[in-house]
């Protein structure tokens, strides 16, 4: 008799794999769910773009509720789902921020004119989204963890060193470029701070993508393969390329995506030493988000005459 089976011992059970039916296939619930948590987010997000100010508001707070009680219950009864915290965590602080923005925008405690200038900031935000929501799905479905593409502290304390005064200087430029170059002068103080901090908003959302992408998951793939210095430089042309063909999406002018090429390939390469001589993206989170202000100024400043 096969050593296998024994008569009267119970066949052990094979566990079916976790995940969504669709059709014939198995979607794994480490892609569905972060993917399902995405599209929520997404959903709300565009449908919110196009409601009247209350309704608006209505739903980023039914969706910021949604994701804070997943996140407490994640954390006291929903144990299975333990694994996605961080990334429940993620999109509840979204949600915050577009709430915040709503209860701002319903409150007129910013200049409505400067609504118009919105179309970009939901890009960069459904980018970061994406961004997130893929990244965590390649580390769940690989059995990885975020330090391996450089989402940990590493040496916090040297990465704030460099990153603030950078992001310091960035916003210090900014502003005073809108003076020099788009007469921030003649804009009224009200409109002038508006435009200022949907370039923040702006600036942060695009440049946390952006890093996630190619300072993270690219280049921690890169390495191994290539080494330090021709990976430095290969991510460094793919992301100046990203970025320039963004741009001139988004302004049709090849002037300045070509110059917005040229500032982001020496970006891409500094930004991609420094992640990895820190062991962190917290210095080129905040160094980019400096740089961004600088380079998306010109977005933005047409709304200061608005």
């Amino acid at each position: 008799m096969s050593d296998s089976y024994i008569k009267g011992r119970r066949k052990s059970r094979v566990s079916k794999p976790a995940g969504i039916k669709m059709g014939k296939y198995l979607l794994p619930s480490n892609v569905a769910i972060p993917a399902l948590m995405g599209f929520l987010f997404v959903v709300i997000t565009v449908a919110s773009a196009f409601e009247p100010e209350f309704d608006a508001l209505v739903l980023r707070l039914t969706g910021f509720i949604l994701f804070a009680g997943l996140a407490y219950a994640v954390r006291t009864r929903l144990k299975v789902m333990s694994v996605y915290v961080r990334l429940i965590d993620a999109f509840a602080a979204l949600f915050a921020v577009t709430l915040l923005w709503s209860v701002a925008g319903y409150l007129h405690l910013y200049d409505q004119s400067t609504a118009a200038v919105s179309t970009p900031i939901i890009m960069a935000v459904l980018n970061l989204v994406m961004a997130v929501v893929l990244i965590a799905g390649v580390l769940l479905f690989e059995k990885d963890k975020p330090s391996t593409i450089f989402a940990g502290a590493g040496k916090l304390s040297a990465g704030l060193k460099i990153g603030v005064p950078v992001l310091i200087v960035g916003m210090v430029m900014a502003v005073i470029l809108s003076y020099l170059l788009f007469d921030a002068g003649k804009a009224d103080s009200g409109k002038l701070l508006s435009t200022l901090a949907m370039l923040a908003l702006f600036s942060a959302a695009a440049t946390a993508a952006g890093e996630a992408w190619f300072r993270g998951l690219f280049l921690a793939r890169l390495l191994p393969v290539a080494g330090k210095q021709v990976g430095f430089i290969i991510q460094a042309v793919v992301f100046a390329f990203f970025l320039a063909g963004l741009y001139y999406l988004l302004t049709s002018s090849l002037l300045y995506a070509g110059g917005v090429l040229a500032v982001s390939a020496i970006l891409g390469y500094v930004l991609a030493y420094v992640t990895v001589k820190h062991n962190s993206l917290i210095a080129a989170m905040l160094s980019g988000t400096g740089a961004s202000m600088v380079m998306a100024l010109p977005l933005f400043a047409a709304f200061l005459g608005a």
